[in-house]
């Protein structure tokens, strides 16, 4: 995988699930933070998030609508890399 500063043609990352450990107590305050991320790296290239479920994927549209994140620089779906832990549950790229 090249470095951040290397030609790329998109950025991705993970929208956190409110049940991880990641933000213990303090998960109301990412969303907002992490669509304004995406709002700025989307300025200069396309952003490909993976989602868990339906549930996410609705507070993190929400969520990127309320930071006016442009989302034709989100990708619709396709197959994703990367799988949950819990197999009963698949990954799943933002469909906007």
């Amino acid at each position: 995988m090249p470095a951040e500063w290397e030609p790329h043609s998109s950025t991705w990352l993970t929208w956190p699930r409110p049940a991880s450990i990641s933000f213990p107590g303090r998960y109301d305050i990412v969303p907002p933070i992490l669509a304004k991320l995406v709002r700025l790296i989307a300025e200069g290239e396309s952003v490909h998030i993976n989602i868990w479920d339906a549930d996410l994927e609705h507070l993190a549209k929400r969520s990127l609508e309320d930071e006016g994140v442009p989302l034709a620089k989100v990708p619709r779906p396709r197959p994703v890399v990367c799988r949950a832990r819990n197999r009963r549950a698949r990954n799943r790229q933002l469909g906007l």
